[in-house]
């Protein structure tokens, strides 16, 4: 659980947002990274990335015709970026 909430905590900052004592916090409990873990924490991002562009997508979206496939869209990024999440969980408890 401390990992998906560190997760969201790391995802919800921009980049240029996090800090030294954001990164020292999490030093002594994280595991060790591996090169195919860093990708996949990348791919998560990206997922992330995805999703908050979907939302302000259907935020923004003024046709009618295109308000289905802005919710479809919406959904569809929110679930693939929770499954992410939870598998990256996964990943770290192995």
């Amino acid at each position: 659980m401390k990992i998906r909430e560190a997760a969201r905590r790391w995802f919800a900052k921009e980049p240029e947002e996090t800090t030294r004592e954001d990164l020292a916090e999490h030093r002594h409990a994280a595991p060790v990274v591996r090169a195919a873990d860093a990708e996949y924490i990348e791919k998560v991002r990206e997922a992330w990335t995805q999703w908050q562009a979907a939302q302000n997508y259907f935020e923004n979206v003024s046709d009618p015709e295109l308000v289905d496939f802005a919710i479809y869209d919406l959904e569809a990024s929110r679930r693939r970026y929770i499954y992410m999440l939870k598998q990256t969980e996964s990943i770290a408890l192995s």
